[in-house]
């Protein structure tokens, strides 16, 4: 399969690309009114663009274990109070269980962090670890309620643990979801393999995708894994739910490539 221009990791505005697909993909999704979790927050890169399309009758949580970036956070909120009342953020990291948990902070690089040091981590980037409080995708859904239309994760590897650690919440509320795609790598680190990983959304009755809409095989799962494209995307399968974002990622594509050339 020849490579998309989206999927050239060694383009300057690679990663900016990524971003920019997960941003239209729940900009299309998310409705006024609905709930969301932005798990792995950093800065607030797409928690605000959350907020404002759910609106002050929806409710977010953002979630971050950095305590620099939940500083940044918080500062950013005293900026834009008018989202005080739907948007809250939380010092913590999502994991397969609720307490508390080592966690790595990437002292220069906070995108980096993660629950484990990463081999993908630079070696001159110093690591400490800190200990944080632990939280479930479930746990984060009973604070909104019990409901969760939307989930963004980036979790540096630790994403698909934190999903099987709340897998009655995929039965019950349906959410789309952008997760980070670590490949082979994060599997090793989180001990699962590809078949964990079909097995886990067949159970639950998803489609995977890509970031760009590729349906996720192993092959795939593998190339994008060592290219190092970042995000995928998990839908129910549902028709409705299907047909209404799907034929729009091409669209979406095209738009990255246009919007950072």
């Amino acid at each position: 399969m020849s490579q998309s221009p989206i999927e050239d990791v060694n383009h300057p505005a690679f990663g900016a690309r990524t971003e920019y697909l997960v941003q239209r993909i729940y900009e299309s999704v998310l409705l006024p009114g609905m709930h969301a979790i932005d798990g792995g927050a950093n800065t607030g890169q797409h928690t605000f663009g959350i907020a404002r399309a759910v609106g002050p009758g929806g409710r977010v949580v953002a979630v971050e274990a950095v305590p620099s970036c939940v500083a940044e956070l918080q500062r950013r909120m005293l900026d834009q109070p008018e989202f005080s009342q739907f948007l809250e953020v939380i010092h913590a990291a999502i994991t397969e269980h609720d307490g508390s948990v080592d966690f790595s902070v990437v002292a220069d690089e906070s995108g980096w962090s993660g629950l484990r040091p990463t081999p993908w981590t630079p070696q001159h980037l110093k690591q400490t670890v800190i200990r944080v409080d632990a939280v479930t995708l479930s746990s984060l859904t009973q604070r909104l309620g019990g409901r969760v239309d939307f989930i963004k994760l980036d979790l540096e590897g630790g994403d698909f643990a934190a999903l099987r650690g709340s897998r009655a919440l995929f039965d019950r509320c349906r959410p789309v979801m952008t997760f980070e795609n670590g490949g082979p790598a994060a599997a090793r680190l989180y001990d699962y393999d590809f078949a964990h990983l079909e097995r886990f959304f067949k159970d639950i009755d998803y489609r995977v995708f890509t970031i760009n809409g590729v349906p996720m095989s192993e092959p795939t799962w593998q190339r994008l894994g060592q290219s190092g494209l970042p995000e995928a995307l998990a839908v129910p399968n549902d028709a409705a739910i299907l047909d209404a974002l799907l034929p729009r990622m091409p669209e979406f594509v095209a738009d990255a490539l246009i919007a950072l050339p």
